[in-house]
Formats: structure tokens, C-alpha cells, sequence
């Protein structure tokens, strides 16, 4: 017997459920409060019953106004926002040409008696600054990109510095930490053929742990533009993806060659490194007469690395120990280019004798080289003043693969000469094999040496190269 039920009896009850469920009265959520006491605080998720404001994260722009204020005013304003005791992102990526001036009379810090640790978020454009930012302890200025956010010179800028690491006044007693400038664009004023401007684009000489310069590039600065001093810059670093377009390389109003102007300069301090580097100048003439900048990066300090980097339209890349002692340091993957003026000279290591070009006396030793390229035909990859040594296209060693220089070796306090081994085969080297040289054939350069490790009497187990003919030692 069939005992379903029909069809319409089940529509019937479901009909009967929905309207049914239309006179139940639903819950009232709790009533949201909004806390909009503090200006500029991002609204955050307090508790089930309230929304507030949240001063991690403060948006500068709501101080900006149709009237234009002073850019820099503005950014003041949100930092002095910050509560005392904290620290804060100071999100400036909706300041534009609408709400603010773009310029600045004075610093972001002036004013400010006892800077709080911010990160501050710059958003794209051209920021034209009258006095040097001077940034506090534990401060990071970030833009959107060193091909969005530009940080310029206005034509009435006096200063000799744009940007600077901390200062003696604002830094703990022992020197600032965390200080960091990363991806913008540093811009001085494009020079003349008569009056040139000198600017340092960034400086260091206050920063240590945790600070850095990342992703930044440079143009129209006259004099240095990344500046490491002292040893208040102790530990500072890496400095990473810099590209410095130094002298007056692309001046439109055919300026004259700044030979002072410098990419980098470390000058007594121990830092991280430079890790990535393109520094282009303007020099010219030829080999025997070069115009132009004379270095790139003056490495004048203990214990530093560069590595990673491409130069060009330079007399030198890297000049070391040209003013003050050097040591300890190694040189990575450097080349050298024709692009933006010619290369003559990837690596110039200076004598302790004032030899031109090097400047003053400074001392080089246990300097370690590795990978350098010069490209640019009939220049050279390595230029050793201390030995007298060039490497270079015309001696068959447009690529050296290492060069390491070592210490003074002695005779008393007469200084005879230095530790040094290369790969680069026209200068004396020291290598082994089963089977030794015949006695009397032909070899470059004379001194060096060969060790037969199958050697068993004197005479066969070491092999020296005397007046470009191999002779019997040990």
C-alpha cells in the first residue's frame, strides 16, 4: 500500500515555515562608536562596540588644505602627532601639488625638541627643500620609487649638505641607529660652465646599526653624493642599488669637468658595504692626458666591502687609501665601461708618497680583489702604485679574475716590498704541476716560479723564471 504524502502537502508547510519566519523580530546589533579625537589617526578595530583612531599610523595629509601650507610644515605637524613615549608611520603618500606647496622652508624636525622613531611613507613628485633634512634617531624616509619621488634643491639652497644621518645634537651618546633613505631620487642643481654648485647628496657621520641607503639615485650633485665619515658611521650599512650620475654628465649648457666631484667617499669608517653600485661621470681626453672625475668611490677606511659594481666615464673606479690608511678591505665584480665618458683606470690602489692622482698619504695593505673587468680597450682593470704594477688590455689582462695585495715585507725598517699573488699572468706568479718546465725554454715574466710537486732532488722541485728562461732553484 503507498503511503507518501503528496506533493502539495510538503509545499503547503514549507510555505507555511517562510511566513512564519517574517514575524520573528531579528536581534539589534550593538551601537558603534567612532573615536575621532586624534587628527590624522587610521580608524582601527577597538572592540566589538568601538572604532578608533590609532596613532601607529597617522595620514599627514589631512594638514594640507587648499591653501598650499609648506610641505615640510605639514610632515611636521604629523610627527608631532606622534604620542609621546611611541612611534608611528607617518603616511605623507597623499601630499600633492592639490593640498600642499611641495615645498620646504625648513626641515620636517624643525621645531620638534624630541623627535619620536617614525617611518614616513613620501608619495610621488618633486619635493624642492631650502634647508638640510637632518634626519633623527631611528627615522626612515621611504619613497615610491627613485623614478616617482624626487628630492630637489631649490634654486636659494646654501647648505653643503641635502640629507644628513643624524647629527651630534639629535643622536644618543653613542651615535644614532636605525636611520635609513631608500627609494627616491637625490637632485642637485644642474651646474653651469662658471659657477658650478658643490652638494653632498646624503651624509653619514652619526648613524651606525641599522642604517642604511638603499635604492637611491642621484644627479646634478657637484660634490659627493653619498658621503661615510668617521667613525660615528661605524657599522652603518649595506648601502644597496645606488646610481649616482655624478659630475656634470648630461649638463645641457656644455658645463666644464668637475675632476673633485665623487660618487661615494668612506673616509675612517667600518661599514656593511656597498652592495650594487652604477656611478657614471664625464671624463674624457686620453689615457696619458684624462679629464674629467678623477674617482669614483674613494675607499679610505678599514674593513669594507664593495661589490657589484659598473662604472663609467671615470680616470678611476675605485681609488683606495688616497688620503687616509686602508686596510682589510675587498673589491667584487667591478667593471668598467665606455658609456658616459671613458674609463681609463677600474682600480687605482695609492702609494704612501702623494703620487698624483692620488692626494694626500694614506697606506694600503691585505686588499683582496676579485673579478674586474675594464671592457675599454688599450685601459687598464688594475693600477698598483705600491709595486708599480698595471694590468690592463695591452698586457693581456683586461679581466682579472684576483689580485691580492699583502702587507710590507721588512729588512729592518726598510720596506723591500709587499705580499702580493695574482692570476693575471704578465706579472710574476707561483703555480704547481706534476710535470716542471724544461730547464732553458722560454718564460713570462721573469720571477716566476714553479712548483714540480713530483719533485724528488734539488733542482727538480722548483722552477723559477730568470732573464725569460726557466732555471733550476730548489
Amino acid at each position: 500500500m503507498n503511503t507518501a504524502k503528496p506533493a502539495a502537502s510538503w509545499s503547503f508547510l514549507a510555505a507555511m515555515f517562510v511566513l512564519g519566519s517574517l514575524f520573528i523580530t531579528p536581534a539589534r546589533l550593538p551601537a558603534q562608536t567612532i573615536n575621532t579625537a586624534a587628527k590624522g589617526n587610521n580608524a582601527v578595530w577597538a572592540s566589538t562596540s568601538a572604532i578608533s583612531g590609532s596613532a601607529a599610523f597617522i595620514d599627514a595629509s589631512v594638514w594640507g588644505s587648499t591653501s598650499l601650507p609648506d610641505y615640510c610644515a605639514t610632515l611636521g605637524s604629523a610627527l608631532s602627532a606622534i604620542p609621546s613615549g611611541s612611534a608611528a608611520v607617518i603616511d605623507a603618500r597623499g601630499l600633492n601639488s592639490t593640498n600642499t606647496s611641495m615645498s620646504c622652508a625648513s626641515s620636517p624636525w624643525n621645531g620638534i625638541t624630541t623627535p619620536l622613531p617614525s617611518t614616513i611613507l613620501l608619495g610621488p613628485g618633486n619635493i624642492i627643500i631650502s634647508a638640510t633634512w637632518v634626519l633623527p634617531n631611528q627615522t626612515q624616509i621611504m619613497g615610491a620609487g627613485r623614478t616617482n619621488t624626487t628630492i630637489e634643491v631649490a634654486n636659494s639652497f646654501s647648505p653643503s649638505v641635502m640629507i644628513q644621518m643624524g647629527s651630534s645634537a639629535l643622536c644618543p651618546s653613542g651615535g644614532c641607529t636605525g636611520v635609513g633613505v631608500s627609494d627616491l631620487r637625490i637632485n642637485g642643481q644642474e651646474p653651469n660652465s662658471t659657477s658650478p654648485t658643490s652638494l653632498i647628496g646624503i651624509q653619514n657621520e652619526n648613524s651606525q646599526t641599522g642604517s642604511y641607503v638603499s635604492h637611491v639615485a642621484f644627479h646634478y650633485v657637484e660634490d659627493i653624493a653619498l658621503d661615510i665619515e668617521t667613525s660615528g658611521a661605524n657599522d652603518s650599512g649595506p648601502y644597496i642599488d645606488l646610481a649616482p650620475s655624478a659630475g656634470d654628465e648630461g649638463c645641457s649648457d656644455g658645463c666644464a669637468p668637475q675632476t673633485t666631484t665623487a660618487c661615494v667617499k668612506i673616509v675612517n669608517a667600518q661599514t656593511r658595504g656597498i652592495h650594487g653600485i652604477t656611478c657614471t661621470g664625464n671624463a674624457g681626453g686620453t689615457a696619458s692626458a684624462p679629464t674629467g672625475m678623477v674617482g669614483g668611490i674613494y675607499l679610505d677606511g678599514n674593513a669594507n666591502t664593495i661589490e657589484d659594481g659598473h662604472f663609467e666615464g671615470l680616470q678611476n673606479a675605485v681609488v683606495v687609501g688616497d688620503t687616509e690608511p686602508a686596510s682589510g678591505n675587498l673589491l667584487l665584480n667591478l667593471s668598467g665601461a665606455t658609456g658616459s665618458g671613458t674609463e681609463f683606470n677600474v682600480v687605482r690602489i695609492c702609494n704612501s708618497t702623494n703620487t698624483s692622482p692620488c692626494t694626500t698619504t694614506g697606506s694600503v695593505s691585505d686588499l683582496a680583489i676579485f673579478q674586474v673587468e675594464g671592457y675599454t680597450t688599450n685601459y687598464n682593470t688594475i693600477v698598483d702604485m705600491i709595486n708599480s704594477t698595471t694590468l690592463g688590455n695591452s698586457s693581456g689582462d683586461d679581466s682579472v679574475g684576483m689580485y691580492v695585495l699583502g702587507e710590507a715585507l721588512k729588512n729592518g725598517s726598510t720596506v723591500y716590498g709587499y705580499s702580493r699573488f695574482s692570476t693575471a699572468t704578465s706579472i710574476p706568479t707561483w703555480d704547481a704541476g706534476g710535470t716542471s718546465p724544461t730547464i732553458g725554454s722560454t718564460c713570462t715574466p721573469t720571477g716566476a716560479i714553479f712548483s714540480n710537486t713530483s719533485g724528488t732532488t734539488v733542482g727538480t722541485t722548483i722552477i723559477v723564471c730568470v732573464g725569460g728562461k726557466w732555471a733550476q732553484a730548489l
